[in-house]
């Protein structure tokens, strides 16, 4: 059984107030597998 794998996740540092005024993008190009496909109808957020 193999987990499925985050890759390309970078570092961000937010300021506190800017946070708390509305949601930030984390990163907008990172890598989501599952290799053995057992993954579908769920939800990663």
């Amino acid at each position: 059984m193999t987990a499925p794998t985050l890759t390309d996740l970078n570092d961000v540092t937010f300021a506190e107030n800017t946070v708390n005024a509305s949601p930030q993008l984390i990163d907008v190009d990172v890598d989501f597998a599952d290799a053995e496909g057992d993954f579908d109808g769920a939800a990663c957020a």
